[in-house]
């Protein structure tokens, strides 16, 4: 029922329709395979992309390197990234039934429902009937409204024109004792990660957007930075082809034989006293920061001197602008601004 005249910058739904109508996001992503393909203006008409899973994937760490298949499956991320946040610019146009935010990690459904009517919010998690925080918002009758709703840290978080909503009750939840991605033929489950339903509503969503959570990866390990430390891990060993290919397919996130690639994922502690501050780069899979430091892993608060005021070093082109003299550290002057 949802339908774009503008080349998919938004979308519309009337609300005639019965039951709720979704809009999904599904996360494609080119495997090298597929670039020789576009490079060479050889794509098939047929062809048809199969949806990823989100992964700690860094665009600053995807230079072309050769020869170094792991570096090769740096590049695409190796960890799943499952904390996300959903966003949109919601305008309501027909001021009857429900619009509702959904969000899945490890096959269940996080979900945020607004009566356009009444303006109140009920949150709610697949399976558990009694997580029901309740709050009353101002997206009541016609009218736009900025929209994000999150899942991050064992939390579900409503955020209305850049205002936090304050629910009845905590919005935490325990752990659901599953951190495995899923996905099944009837269910696409974390191959479907976000929706925006209408369920009588009449709604226009523009300015739309996903984002993931920073993913720290533990400590480095003999295959790299990554949270595979062990020597069997098979994800670390994977190049980008091997990677692609996992990520797209259920059957090999769940195999009925061997070890379970994600049962692998280990964990660091780092113990904190009162006046240590723990240091993390904002690159997880390439900082050098404390995760990785030989000796204390914190920096006391005496050392900590001075206040950032200004980014003035963003460097962006290898070469000068207009011209192929290469210039590896030419400066992005347009992101040079004061840090507020």
């Amino acid at each position: 029922g949802w339908a774009t005249s503008d080349g998919s910058r938004s979308y519309e739904i009337d609300g005639a329709d019965p039951g709720v109508r979704w809009l999904g996001y599904r996360h494609y992503v080119p495997t090298l395979d597929d670039w020789m393909l576009l490079a060479k203006e050889s794509m098939p008409n047929d062809y048809q992309p199969r949806p990823s899973l989100i992964t700690d994937f860094y665009a600053y760490d995807t230079s072309v390197q050769r020869g170094d298949p792991r570096a090769q499956g740096q590049m695409l991320g190796r960890h799943w990234v499952g904390d996300l946040l959903l966003e949109c610019q919601l305008e309501v146009t027909k001021p009857e039934g429900k619009t509702l935010f959904e969000l899945v990690k490890g096959g269940v459904k996080f979900r945020c429902q607004i009566d356009c009517q009444s303006g109140e919010a009920l949150l709610a998690i697949d399976g558990r009937d009694e997580y029901q925080p309740r709050a009353q918002t101002n997206v009541r009758g016609a009218g736009s409204h900025r929209i994000e709703f999150a899942n991050v840290d064992n939390q579900l978080l409503l955020w209305i024109d850049g205002s936090p909503i304050e629910f009845d009750v905590a919005t935490t939840y325990p752990p659901l004792g599953n951190d495995l991605p899923r996905s099944e033929d009837a269910e696409p489950g974390d191959l479907l990660p976000a929706r925006i339903g209408a369920a009588g509503a009449g709604l226009r969503v523009s300015q739309l957007r996903l984002w993931r959570d920073i993913y720290y990866i533990a400590a480095a390990g003999r295959l790299g930075v990554s949270d595979y430390g062990s020597g069997s891990a098979i994800l670390a060993r994977m190049n980008y082809d091997q990677l692609a290919q996992f990520w797209q397919s259920p059957a090999d996130w769940q195999p009925a034989e061997g070890p379970n690639p994600f049962d692998q994922r280990e964990e660091a502690v780092f113990p904190l006293s009162d006046d240590q501050f723990f240091m993390l780069g904002d690159n997880s899979p390439l900082s050098l920061d404390a995760r990785l430091w030989m000796a204390e892993r914190y920096v006391d608060r005496n050392l900590l001197v001075g206040k950032a005021l200004y980014i003035f070093w963003p460097h962006s082109f290898n070469k000068l602008p207009g011209t192929s003299i290469p210039f590896p550290f030419f400066p992005n002057f347009a992101r040079m601004r004061f840090i507020r």
